[in-house]
């Protein structure tokens, strides 16, 4: 179970969870909560793919298999650059 914006680059989700982050594990921060940390069931996940950048919430268990940026922007700025990196290095190759 998910909503909101899915991936732009193509990806078939339950196959390929590589280059996605967790944004907010089992939480949100919501203005109906003065955007305080709430607990929650849902998760909000992001793909970090060069211009695709989809951003949705979901229950789904597969979250527990991403790396967790919760609050944590030094780790998703390290994934963001190794994801980058790869991707440029990819390009190169070809």
């Amino acid at each position: 179970m998910s909503q909101g914006q899915f991936c732009s680059c193509g990806r078939v989700l339950r196959t390929d969870k590589e280059d996605l982050v967790v944004m907010a594990l089992k939480c949100n921060h919501s203005a109906f909560n003065g955007y305080h940390y709430t607990p929650s069931d849902w998760s909000h996940v992001r793909c970090l793919r060069p211009g695709c950048y989809g951003s949705w919430r979901t229950k789904s268990n597969y979250v527990y298999e991403l790396p967790d940026c919760t609050g944590d922007m030094e780790k998703l700025n390290r994934c963001q650059m190794e994801v980058d990196a790869r991707f440029q290095q990819e390009g190169a190759a070809t």
